[in-house]
């Protein structure tokens, strides 16, 4: 009796929820059961796309998050750049001739996004005047400083300097087939 009522009670559902298939079924209960597993793999497949779509989004969101280089520049222990994003237009700062004449520091610090790169590559900071000639190279370091006093010979006759840094392989084979790329960082100009 209650398998019967069961079956009554599906035939029903089925019947009110997909009238249109009652014609190709008429009172054969036996071609429901195919019916209510095709409906049944539906909504497997629909969990199985939701479970998917957030997993994928999940892994997106993460990728997303992924850090980059980063550098600032400081003039008088003051931060006047921090950023991780290279851009000659943006990146460009203006100095004070007189603070030239003072006993102020220019300090540049470089911080790579891999921990581990800092022991496989050599950074160098670059300075380069209007005329792109180097004028400036502090080899091996991730800090540089350079003194008021050195700022003042290296823009004798230069209206901006631009700052660059380049990274090298301390692996000598490695080094021999990377291309150098040198990385603009920050244009100081005077005012």
């Amino acid at each position: 009796m209650n398998l019967h009522r069961s079956g009554l009670l599906i035939w029903y559902m089925f019947v009110h929820k997909y009238p249109y298939l009652l014609t190709y079924l008429s009172c054969n209960f036996i071609l429901l059961i195919p019916v209510i597993a095709i409906e049944n793999s539906f909504t497997i497949m629909k969990k199985s796309f939701l479970l998917l779509g957030l997993i994928g989004a999940f892994m997106l969101s993460q990728s997303q998050g992924l850090k980059a280089d980063a550098w600032k520049i400081k003039w008088n222990k003051k931060t006047i750049l921090e950023t991780g994003k290279e851009s000659e237009t943006v990146n460009t700062k203006k100095i004070k001739e007189a603070d030239l004449n003072k006993k102020y520091c220019l300090e540049i610090i470089y911080k790579e996004a891999d921990p581990a790169k800092e022991k496989e590559w050599t950074r160098s900071f670059l300075l380069y005047g209007d005329t792109d000639n180097e004028i400036l190279r502090k080899d091996s370091t991730r800090n540089a400083q350079i003194t008021a006093a050195e700022l003042k010979k290296i823009f004798a006759g230069q209206k901006k300097i631009q700052i660059y840094t380049i990274a090298i392989p301390t692996d000598p084979e490695l080094a021999a087939r990377v291309r150098v790329r040198r990385v603009h960082l920050c244009t100081l100009e005077l005012l």
